[in-house]
C-alpha cells in the first residue's frame, strides 16, 4: 500500500493508467485500522488495482480538495478522476463492489 502526501498524490493517483483506490484515513480511528487490513486483503485478490492511502489529519487540503469529511473514506479513481467512494468501515465484498461497479459518475 503506498503512502500518499501532497507531493506524490499526483504521480500515484491522479496519472496512474490504470484504477486505484485510495484510503482517506486518521490516525486514532479504529475503523481506519480495520480498513486497512481489508484493503491489503482486496490488494492481495486484485493486482491490477492500485491501493494507497492518505492521512487526512497531515494532509488536511488534499483531503478537502475531494470531499472527504470523515474518516475512513475510501475513493476509487479511475483516470485520475474520482468515481465512485464508500464512507465508513466496510468489508472486503463491498469494496469488490465498488470496483466491479459500472462506470456511471461518482457514488456518493
Amino acid at each position: 500500500m503506498v503512502e500518499l502526501d501532497e507531493r506524490n498524490f499526483d504521480e500515484v493517483v491522479t496519472d496512474a493508467p490504470g484504477p486505484v483506490l485510495v484510503d482517506f484515513w486518521g490516525r486514532g480511528c479504529g475503523p481506519c485500522a480495520a480498513m486497512e487490513r481489508i484493503l491489503q486483503e482486496v490488494a492481495a485478490r486484485r493486482p491490477e488495482v492500485r491501493v494507497a492511502k492518505l492521512d487526512v489529519g497531515a494532509f488536511p487540503n488534499v483531503a478537502w480538495a475531494f470531499d472527504v469529511l470523515s474518516v475512513p473514506t475510501v475513493v476509487l479513481f479511475e483516470g485520475g478522476v474520482p468515481v465512485r467512494r464508500v464512507v465508513g468501515a466496510v468489508p472486503a465484498s463491498r469494496l469488490e463492489q465498488l470496483l466491479d461497479a459500472p462506470d456511471d459518475g461518482e457514488d456518493g
